[in-house]
């Protein structure tokens, strides 16, 4: 359904809307029912969820930049595209390699090649693989596979 569609955010601003609409829908007597120490402390909760999250997200996007631009081995990368073809094809997984990985691969065969005049291009410091799914479960499924 619609549902399954729907990024984390726009659940988050559907959620804001439906705690916007049941306060212009409620009467004064309705409102002040509401336990608003109980509604305080549930959202401050998921807020103190949302800050754990995005902090873990800061430290992971730190940890990809601080390696970025940092020298690998021909071997290393191959050694790291083996074990990702080994793990999604041992899964039975639909995978191939794109972006830079795949631009090296076609160019050269490997991460880097030789060039003109002794000069080597080096074209990717990673590896960029994508994996074929049919919907966002499927791919949820397969993620807890793969981490498995």
């Amino acid at each position: 359904g619609q549902a399954s569609h729907e990024t984390r955010f726009h659940k988050l601003e559907n959620f804001s809307g439906a705690i916007r609409e049941a306060l212009d829908t409620s009467t004064v007597d309705e409102v002040q029912s509401w336990s608003l120490e109980l509604v305080m402390q549930r959202l401050n909760w998921h807020a103190q969820r949302l800050l754990r999250k995005s902090h873990a997200w800061e430290s992971l996007w730190d940890t990809f930049q601080s390696a970025e631009g940092k020298d690998i081995a021909d071997d290393q990368h191959t050694a790291a595209l083996q074990d990702a073809m080994d793990v999604l094809t041992g899964l039975g997984l639909e995978w191939w390699p794109c972006r830079g990985t795949l631009l090296a691969l076609l160019r050269h065969g490997a991460r880097s090649g030789l060039l003109s005049q002794g000069r080597r291009d080096v074209v990717d410091h990673d590896v960029d693989i994508m994996v074929g799914v049919k919907s966002q479960e499927e791919w949820l499924v397969a993620r807890q596979r793969i981490k498995s």
